[in-house]
């Protein structure tokens, strides 16, 4: 499975190869009949990587009627590191057929997913405060927040959000990349923008500007832009004004900050 893993990794070539060969149905075979408890991350990782290098293949029906049986299966398991590792996967592949979405457009698992009770099942995850390990939960929102491209949330929506919002501003450096790659999804939706733009969030964030601007790769940077434009493109006026003052708001602090620096240079 790694030797997989490593072959079709960032290469269509092979993924296609893959596909023709039959390994990817003997890896969704693999994957419909063994138990939860057998159900490693191992089996599962060739597969998120194959629909995040082969994007194309999210069109595939058979791939994501399968993906679907599998991603309902896998969460049935109590093993927490199986869980917690098959989370940080799950929300790759939810995030991989959300881009063959035109922006503005709902993401095409969602709608399955509702119907087969896999987000009930991510949702009564979400709402569980006894697991040990507090990541779980983390990976649970980035997933349900990348599930909703474009969509209203349930009403654990301000939950949810916050969620995101605390790993952008207080958690490591993948939390927080990976739930401001989310919010972007979200702020497609109007109905979401309230949520995201409480507590000053996009003040506080505006702060990632200065922490990324030198970086090679500016990751939270261009996915904090895609914030921006996504509530300009999808707000109303009432949400754009909010967020304009709010980043000036912010911009204004730096300047008395600065300002004040500079006096105390003069002085010396």
């Amino acid at each position: 499975m790694l030797n997989l893993h490593k072959l079709i990794k960032g290469n269509e070539e092979n993924c296609l190869k893959a596909s023709k060969l039959g390994i990817i149905d003997k890896l969704l075979e693999i994957l419909d009949i063994h138990s939860v408890k057998t159900l490693y991350p191992m089996y599962s990782q060739p597969l998120q990587t194959y629909i995040n290098s082969f994007p194309s293949s999210c069109k595939d029906s058979k791939l994501q009627e399968n993906v679907l049986i599998w991603a309902k299966r896998i969460l049935e398991t109590d093993n927490e590191m199986v869980l917690f590792k098959i989370l940080l996967q799950y929300y790759e592949i939810i995030y991989d057929f959300g881009t063959i979405e035109q922006d503005g457009k709902p993401n095409p698992l969602l709608k399955d997913m509702m119907e087969n009770g896999t987000l009930t099942k991510l949702l009564e995850i979400f709402r569980n405060d006894k697991y040990i390990d507090w990541r779980i939960k983390e990976y649970d929102a980035i997933s349900i927040g990348r599930l909703f491209k474009a969509v209203p949330l349930p009403l654990d929506g301000p939950e949810i959000i916050k969620h995101l919002k605390w790993q952008v501003l207080i958690s490591n450096v993948y939390q927080c990349r990976h739930s401001l790659k989310t919010l972007p999804l979200l702020a497609e939706c109007i109905q979401n923008h309230d949520l995201i733009l409480e507590e000053e969030f996009m003040a506080s964030a505006n702060k990632i500007l200065e922490v990324e601007k030198n970086k090679n790769k500016p990751d939270n940077l261009i996915n904090f832009l895609k914030l921006i434009i996504n509530l300009f493109k999808y707000g109303i006026l009432e949400t754009k004004e909010k967020e304009r003052m709010e980043i000036e708001k912010e911009n204004d602090k730096k300047k008395e900050k600065q300002q004040k620096s500079e006096k105390k240079e003069q002085k010396k």
